[in-house]
């Protein structure tokens, strides 16, 4: 009967950690965070309140979008500034055509603002107008 062999085997190196695709990841998580807390508090700066609505399409992500707020008081806002009607005019006018212009008007605004508001971006040849509402809960 013959001896069994002995099967050597190399030793194999330490496992590396690749620490810089976690880092990527890291700091993309910390931007996507940043980003959306910047949003959510843009939305409750105003107390603007949206009206609800049943059925809709969600809001599609959009190279050019121009956002206004109408408050209850009938104040337009755009980035966080008041805007008076002829500043509104003038940023409207600066906007490219494929602008999509979102108007978040308060509930209980007149709705005659929001109709003006809509002529003004027309007249300033912006023709992509979206309305925003919040989900029935």
């Amino acid at each position: 009967m013959s001896k069994p062999r002995s099967i050597e085997l190399k030793p194999l190196p330490p496992p590396r950690l690749e620490i810089l695709n976690f880092i990527d990841i890291l700091i993309t998580l910390i931007a996507f965070f940043m980003m959306t807390s910047i949003f959510v508090e843009n939305n409750r700066q105003f107390g603007v309140n949206l009206p609800q609505v049943r059925q809709g399409d969600p809001a599609s992500a959009v190279s050019s979008r121009l956002v206004l707020e109408i408050g209850r008081n009938g104040r337009i806002y755009w980035n966080g500034r008041p805007v008076n009607r002829g500043g509104l005019r003038t940023l409207l006018g600066s906007q490219p055509g494929a602008t999509v212009v979102v108007v978040k008007a308060d509930r209980d605004c007149r709705y005659q603002l929001v109709v003006d508001l809509l002529d003004l971006a027309r007249s300033a040849g912006l023709s992509r107008i979206a309305l925003e509402a919040r989900a029935a809960e």
